[in-house]
């Protein structure tokens, strides 16, 4: 027997009633096994009091000839991974890792939680949608995601065909814009485009007569014996005849002579609303068989009348003129100027209507001139069932205090006393009640001019 320890107590007892031969004992200290290096044990040796026995790492345990230690592989023997993802067995141990698009939750990484890329790298162009360990780009309306899968990349829809624009496609950035021809304008569904009537909504240029077209119009002339101006608005004849938005001259050269059929020269010119007509006869050295007729007016007048009138203004925008020779007449020199000036008399209708301070105001570089005086008469017939309203859609007079320098005042049939008003009033709107409204336009003698006033005006049950 081998017994371990330092001291080693031996006990003998007998009874009475034995008789035996007794033992004889031979001892002696050894060395044990696992000191003397004998126990051929890869890992541990123990001594046991009969001998010894070998023992394993943790992460080991003994093979069968119960001295080899076998590595133990954590991540396959336990019934339920010790790592919620993945388990990598190492010698003795094993170490917990995490997908891609995770980070270890704990420390020894058991554990893992969704990394939220959008928020951390913002590896999108556009829109970054979150996932469960990863993460995918998308893009706004408009645009396609690329090869590299998270830039975006403006969609043609012009060079592609998807704008569905029934004339032009103009791309941009995320979208496109549907444009139309001249004489056309976009419909309310932004692709297809519908013929302007310039004759019906009275936008045209035409002296006389309008023909809409398709896309356009055309201006015709009450007989053969006129024909179209250059910029095919005007009817001339046997003339030099020059024009511009807001005035127009007349010049017959002296010598002229009328043909076998007579001379005829009739001009018809419609303007902005709230502006009218002023004829100045410069030179009217004709014989009596030459006439002047004005058919806003209603008079006719020879050349010597017209001489001797000087001037002759129409209430209205729309001149009618007619300069009329019998045949064969020999013609002196003729002169006349057509001159637009501010004022005349309205009439307030359902639908709005628009005057201005002054013809050209839609001109970028165009100021009212100073020393100015308009009257413009508005009629309201539907009063007092329905009242006035005046839309200031541009005003802009220069500003002075109690408004006495450039102003535009207001008055009513029906109400006392008067409303200057001036300065940048934009916007703004007034309704007014009364029969007769009576608008005047006045600006300083020393007025520097500025953008002036477009109003709107209709009529409006109260």
């Amino acid at each position: 027997l081998t017994f371990r320890g330092g001291r080693v107590n031996l006990t003998f007892t007998s009874d009475k009633t034995v008789s035996e031969s007794g033992f004889n004992i031979s001892y002696r200290a050894i060395e044990p096994e696992c000191l003397r290096n004998e126990s051929r044990c890869e890992h541990e040796c123990i001594d046991t009091i009969i001998g010894y026995r070998c023992d394993c790492h943790t992460g080991y345990e003994l093979g069968n000839d119960s001295h080899s230690c076998l590595d133990v592989d954590e991540c396959a023997a336990a019934e339920e991974s010790p790592c919620s993802q993945v388990c990598v067995n190492t010698p003795g141990s094993f170490t917990c890792k995490c997908y891609n698009g995770y980070e270890p939750l704990t420390s020894d990484a058991s554990d893992c939680i969704d990394v939220d890329e959008c928020l951390l790298l913002r590896p999108c162009d556009q829109i970054c949608n979150n996932t469960e360990g990863n993460f995918s780009c998308s893009c706004e309306t408009g645009y396609r995601l690329a090869s590299d899968g998270r830039t975006c990349q403006d969609v043609d829809e012009c060079a592609e065909g998807e704008s569905g624009c029934e004339h032009y496609c103009n791309n941009t950035q995320g979208g496109y814009i549907c444009t139309c021809e001249n004489g056309y304008v976009l419909d309310n569904d932004t692709l297809h485009c519908t013929d302007i009537n310039e004759c019906a909504d009275e936008i045209d240029d035409c002296s006389s007569s309008c023909l809409n077209e398709e896309g356009g119009y055309k201006c015709s002339c009450p007989s053969r014996r006129f024909f179209l101006s250059p910029d095919g608005t005007n009817c001339i004849y046997c003339s030099r005849f020059l024009t511009s938005s807001s005035s127009a001259q007349l010049i017959v050269p002296s010598g002229a002579r009328s043909t076998n059929r007579g001379f005829e020269f009739y001009w018809k010119r419609k303007i902005r609303t709230g502006h009218r007509w002023r004829i100045l006869f410069e030179a009217m050295d004709c014989p009596n068989n030459c006439s002047v007729f004005i058919l806003a007016k209603g008079e006719n007048l020879s050349c010597r009348d017209a001489s001797e009138k000087r001037q002759i203004s129409v209430s209205t925008n729309i001149l009618d003129f007619k300069l009329t020779a019998t045949k064969n007449s020999l013609l002196g020199a003729i002169k006349i100027k057509f001159q637009t000036v501010c004022g005349g008399y309205l009439r307030a209708m359902e639908k709005n209507r628009t005057f201005y301070s002054h013809s050209d105001l839609d001109s970028k570089a165009s100021v009212y001139l100073p020393n100015v005086t308009c009257v413009w008469k508005i009629e309201n017939v539907k009063w007092p069932a329905w009242k006035t309203v005046l839309s200031f859609a541009v005003f802009s007079l220069r500003k002075s205090e109690n408004c006495t320098a450039d102003y535009l005042e207001l008055e009513s049939d029906q109400e006392d006393g008067s409303q200057r008003y001036c300065g940048d009033l934009g916007g703004q709107s007034l309704v007014v009640k009364g029969n007769l409204l009576t608008l005047t336009f006045h600006s300083a003698a020393d007025s520097e001019g500025g953008k002036g006033f477009k109003i709107d005006y209709r009529r409006a049950k109260t």
